[in-house]
């Protein structure tokens, strides 16, 4: 294995954000010392798949960190560095940036911040994640996180294919009340019960772009609006 590289990952499912090219240009020439090489898996909307497989070939492969991200996210110079600074093979070998998420039907935007709690799966939009910080967690989204080798050799080796570590499914929560969940949080539930930690780097902001970016300021904003629209109404 070699110490402190980094193979980078990219899960493509068909939108790229044309910042994503130059913002990871920009990580990759700052990081150059640590870059082991790179890894792309294209095709459609089955991001559970591309995740598998890119797990798939880092294994294979002799670095140590898998920096997995994707293409339609938008990177700030220091992105990679922050995450490789909080990082650490054995305290804290899951370690995600800041991301946000949305669900347009139901007019959600949140971080994608996870922790169970008694009434079920609390959401970043229900923890304080400004200022925090590194923060440990119980879940995360995989759009832009750094994994240690040994996290997926243990998760990989008790969910090989065809399934794999990334899979759609139902969890049971803290009181027994079952949750469909997506493949992101399905990972983090299976690293957490093979005994590793994950965090979330809240200094570490990427964007997401949705076609507009989502990050802190637009969060910021958003939350405005709500009360706002909330007075209004009142």
């Amino acid at each position: 294995m070699k110490r402190g590289q980094v193979l980078v990952c990219y899960a493509h499912g068909g939108t790229v954000a044309g910042e994503f090219a130059r913002t990871l240009a920009d990580n990759l020439i700052r990081n150059s010392g640590r870059i082991a090489g790179q890894s792309v898996q294209i095709g459609g909307p089955m991001i559970a798949d591309h995740r598998n497989a890119l797990v798939e070939k880092f294994l294979v492969q002799d670095a140590e960190w898998m920096w997995m991200v994707d293409t339609d996210m938008v990177l700030p110079s220091g992105t990679l560095k922050g995450l490789l600074t909080s990082a650490h093979w054995k305290d804290r070998p899951v370690v995600g940036a800041l991301c946000f998420g949305s669900n347009r039907y139901a007019n959600k935007f949140f971080p994608t911040i996870y922790a169970w709690t008694e009434e079920g799966l609390a959401r970043g939009d229900n923890i304080d994640f400004r200022n925090q910080g590194l923060i440990e967690v119980d879940g995360t989204g995989a759009a832009c996180i750094l994994i240690h080798r040994s996290v997926l050799e243990k998760v990989a080796e008790e969910f090989p294919p065809p399934k794999g570590p990334f899979e759609f499914g139902w969890f049971d929560g803290p009181s027994g009340q079952q949750e469909r969940i997506g493949e992101d949080l399905m990972f983090s539930v299976r690293v957490r019960n093979a005994g590793f930690p994950i965090y979330v780097d809240c200094d570490v902001q990427v964007g997401h772009w949705k076609p507009i970016i989502l990050d802190v300021n637009y969060w910021e904003r958003w939350n405005v609006m709500q009360s706002l629209r909330r007075t209004d109404g009142d």
